[in-house]
């Protein structure tokens, strides 16, 4: 049966996302009192997220805005 209920949308900041970690335990603590699930977004210009083969160079960091970035959440 597909799920219902709320989806809590964690988006991980500029390093590495590992989900939801001890450190970070607000979105679960969140999820446990709706009944919700935790979907982790990592940002494609950090952590493991850097698309394969891009180099990070001038014109290719030229993507990398707050434009961009709330563009790319919009279609996660």
């Amino acid at each position: 049966m597909p799920r219902t209920g709320p989806v809590i949308l964690n988006v991980c900041g500029e390093y590495t996302c590992r989900g939801v970690t001890p450190v970070r335990l607000f979105p679960a603590e969140l999820a446990a009192e709706h009944n919700a699930l935790v979907v982790s977004v990592e940002h494609r210009f950090y952590g493991e997220s850097v698309p394969l083969g891009m180099p990070l160079n001038r014109s290719n960091l030229a993507l990398l805005t707050a434009k961009q970035a709330l563009a790319d959440l919009e279609g996660a």
